[in-house]
């Protein structure tokens, strides 16, 4: 008896690892065609004010203020010390940009987005990269600046990358866990797109895995897992997301208490939040990356925030 279980749980395992990789296309349409980007918010979170720019219809959640403890002393150098930071209210983006917001400015004059770009045909290992509502990613810190530049010429309020301190605040939304669901990494893939079991199946990366499966291969459509307590999705997994800071090993040692940014550093810029790709240990709440401006990734894309 224990054999038979033992090879039916195996032949169910292949056969789930099976139908997720080779039809990935198809289940991604199903999660968009049942309108993920429509998904109720949290009840904790449905008394936040809520207002959706018209051209886009990137709705964004009034974020309210508050004091936390950034970083964590018990993680990469750069992520020290833990430090507590006081941010004003802002307003987030709910949604990570996607392949439609992202192309609406596709023929704007004051950006050079498209110019040396094939959006339509990016995939990986032959799983598309460029449904409607997967985010959008191949996206530089100067490309999501010049997506910005185009949304306030529209007139419909004035636009801008999260700060890195505003970034965390948002993502742990009143946490103080290594992720914003707890500690767990096997509860991972309720929340969020990361590298999973069906990842380390295929073998396409050497690094550990979390011990779940969230159902997509690669990028999946932007609210497809269950938000954080302010109603965000997608803080953690899917892609980096860039923020406004440039970048400093050692940029936690000289925040201010109230609103810090670093703007005085390195010419590299923050990108947080890990991706579909990650090891648990960079996908957390606390965990940084960096790059040049103009570097671009299938793991990297952006969110916005509107300035009151």
């Amino acid at each position: 008896m224990k054999s038979y279980g033992k090879c039916l749980f195996v032949l169910i395992y292949s056969f789930a690892i099976i139908i997720s990789v080779v039809n990935h296309e198809t289940i991604a349409d199903s999660i968009e065609s049942k309108g993920a980007l429509e998904q109720q918010l949290p009840q904790n979170s449905k008394k936040l004010p809520q207002w959706t720019e018209p051209l886009t219809g990137i709705t964004f959640i009034q974020i309210p203020k508050g004091c936390f403890y950034m970083g964590s002393d018990s993680g990469s150098v750069n992520e020290k010390p833990r430090h507590r930071v006081c941010i004003d209210s802002f307003w987030m983006a709910a949604h990570e940009v996607t392949n439609r917001q992202f192309q609406i400015f596709k023929s704007c004059p004051d950006s050079n987005l498209f110019t040396s770009k094939s959006y339509n045909t990016r995939s990986y290992n032959t799983m598309l990269l460029t449904l409607n509502d997967q985010p959008a990613l191949h996206v530089s810190w100067n490309d999501a600046m010049a997506f910005i530049k185009c949304l306030n010429n529209q007139g419909n309020g004035v636009f801008r990358l999260p700060t890195e301190a505003e970034w965390e605040y948002a993502a742990r939304a009143g946490t103080t866990s290594e992720w914003f669901w707890g500690d767990n990494a096997e509860d991972a893939c309720q929340y969020a797109n990361v590298f999973d079991e069906i990842g380390k199946e295929r073998g396409t990366f050497p690094w550990q895995n979390y011990p779940c499966f969230d159902r997509s291969p690669v990028t999946s459509p932007v609210g497809s897992y269950l938000p954080n307590a302010f109603g965000l999705y997608d803080m953690l997994g899917n892609v980096w997301e860039w923020c406004a800071d440039s970048y400093q090993k050692d940029a936690y040692a000289h925040h201010s208490v109230n609103n810090p940014i670093c703007n005085t550093g390195d010419t590299l810029r923050v990108f947080r939040g890990g991706s579909w790709n990650n090891a648990p240990a960079i996908g957390r709440c606390a965990s940084r990356s960096r790059n040049t401006p103009d570097f671009s990734s299938l793991y990297l894309g952006f969110r916005i925030v509107r300035e009151d």
